[in-house]
């Protein structure tokens, strides 16, 4: 064999298969000279008997009907319980094609609306899928529609008109290898004290966005508002599980939602997105 020639053929294989799907950095442009919002979400756990269904509906309700208002999701999506636990799929009130059938529905009308970010990968969803079948279910609804990253992700946002617009940057993952049981804010923390070695060169990230714990939290550092910076842990809608009311204690409800200034470099975060609104229309949200 001519080892050059075959690296040749190898290199030219890797290019066929680079469809550009996987990113672990992205950027987004909302053009608007009025202030917007970022709802940050994961763990919905669609077709689980212990999701508070309820509350996701008001969650959607509030994203689809609210102008200026977007999402990012961060994995888990799907509940997907396709293991080798007979258990484990018994607590499954929608089938895998149900399951499927209802996210590709939703990542149509949001992206057809102009709402959805960003997604990304997530135990349950990806890798359970990936484990069984050789391929991630998530990334093959997004097709392409918005950034979908396959890991450790960056996304530098653009809020605003002309050239001056603000750029927000957030580094984020699924779940990372740093976890505290006392401190949900653990392992954002430490990827910030690790950007270097988890996300080379690119400046330290205003935003740092953990998911998978099922606890919401976040933090704010900084006074000065352009060199802020927000460290989110986004919460659940599972929250009737008997696994982690027998090792955790149970999944909370929080969708960390950060509010972006288009004429500045200004961000602030809030605990709910109808705070947010609040903040932004000086009035509640009457939905």
């Amino acid at each position: 064999m001519d080892v050059c020639a075959a690296l040749v053929q190898a290199a030219k294989r890797r290019s066929l298969t680079d469809s550009g799907e996987d990113r672990d950095y992205a950027r987004v442009a909302i053009q608007t000279d009025q202030p917007i919002a970022v709802m940050k979400s994961a763990d919905w756990h669609f077709g689980g008997m212990d999701v508070d269904y309820a509350a996701l509906l008001q969650h959607v309700r509030f994203l689809l009907d609210t102008p200026g208002f977007y999402l990012q999701l961060f994995g888990d999506d799907l509940n997907l319980m396709i293991m080798h636990r007979t258990a484990s799929t018994r607590r499954d009130i929608f089938t895998p094609e149900e399951q499927i059938a209802w996210l590709e529905s939703f990542v149509h009308e949001t992206v057809e609306r102009g709402k959805l970010i960003s997604m990304g990968w997530g135990n349950h969803s990806d890798e359970f899928t990936e484990r069984n079948a050789g391929f991630g279910i998530v990334k093959l609804i997004v097709n392409g529609r918005v950034p979908y990253f396959r890991g450790l992700g960056y996304l530098d946002l653009v809020v605003g008109d002309g050239d001056d617009a603000p750029t927000y940057s957030m580094a984020f993952a699924h779940k990372t290898r740093f976890n505290s049981f006392m401190n949900p804010l653990h392992g954002n923390k430490r990827m910030e004290q690790m950007h270097p070695h988890l996300f080379g060169e690119r400046p330290i990230a205003s935003e740092y966005i953990t998911a998978h714990t099922h606890s919401p939290a976040f933090s704010t550092e900084g006074m000065v508002p352009s060199q802020r910076r927000h460290y989110i842990k986004c919460g659940t809608f599972k929250t009737d599980c008997t696994y982690s009311q027998r090792y955790f204690g149970q999944g909370r409800i929080g969708v960390p939602t950060v509010v972006y200034m288009p004429d500045r470099k200004e961000s602030i975060c809030f605990p709910t997105p109808f705070e947010a609104y609040r903040y932004i229309h000086g009035e509640d949200w009457e939905g």
